[in-house]
């Protein structure tokens, strides 16, 4: 049986660091992807001699973007790149991170979602069997409300439920994915506490020393963020969480 190798898009990345970490504290051989290591996912270059001798990949690739045209372009674009790539190469397994809930009519109006669903589509329709992991928003969800939704003093806060799950929690979930066989779309990932959204900007700020004032941004209400009435629920509490994080961002 031939050893593992796995390759990670969006190495560069939180979950991609976290990926390369996990997969080297296991001692399998990774290869980073990313374009500041010489392979662009929007163009191909550098994909088929990254992708040599690889039996799985992980994509973790990732775009800052809340307009629908320009996410929809960059998960279509990338993914049908680093598919067809991985059809040429012989890999066997695509492991997909997702998000869970994405598929919601009431969370239609995203349009980050909306290129998620795209990407997700494409990977369904392709030969190279896969996994899809839809997580629940990480913990440090809380940094980009505070970067994207900050007025000054002010901070505007979705009123979602979620079920925030640990980032760390989700490369081991990846990681174990793609040393197994595909299966498919597999159980949304979230962490062991349902809780608003405020409440997770609340206690990141406290723990830090920080002070802003949280205002509600009222949003279509769904139950969809929470994991369904099968989620796998795995990792460490908000508190246990912060307890590992330094003071200050």
């Amino acid at each position: 049986m031939t050893a593992p190798k796995v390759a990670v898009a969006g190495a560069t990345g939180l979950i991609g660091k976290l990926l390369l970490a996990e997969l080297g504290a296991r001692q399998v051989p990774a290869v980073p992807i990313a374009r500041s290591l010489g392979v662009d996912l929007l163009t191909g270059a550098g994909l088929a001699k990254a992708l040599e001798g690889v039996s799985a990949v992980i994509d973790a690739s990732n775009i800052l973007t809340r307009k629908k045209t320009e996410a929809e372009a960059f998960f279509s674009t990338t993914t049908a790149n680093l598919v067809a790539a991985e059809q040429h190469a012989g890999v066997q397994h695509h492991v997909l991170l997702s998000i869970g809930g994405i598929h919601d009519p009431k969370l239609g109006w995203l349009g980050y979602y909306a290129g998620k669903r795209a990407q997700e589509e494409l990977v369904c329709a392709n030969d190279v069997p896969y996994s899809i992991l839809p997580s629940a928003q990480w913990f440090e969800f809380a940094d980009n409300v505070l970067s994207g939704f900050s007025r000054g003093p002010f901070v505007l806060v979705p009123t979602w439920q979620v079920r925030p799950v640990a980032a760390k929690t989700v490369a081991q979930r990846l990681v174990a994915l793609a040393l197994g066989e595909p299966r498919g779309l597999v159980p949304h990932l979230v962490g062991p506490e349902a809780m608003p959204l405020k409440a997770l900007v609340r206690a990141t700020l406290e723990h830090r020393g920080q002070k802003k004032t949280l205002l509600p941004l009222p949003v279509p209400k769904t139950e969809a963020l929470l994991g369904g009435d099968r989620p796998d629920v795995a990792g460490p509490t908000l508190a246990q969480w912060l307890e590992e994080q330094p003071a200050q961002a």
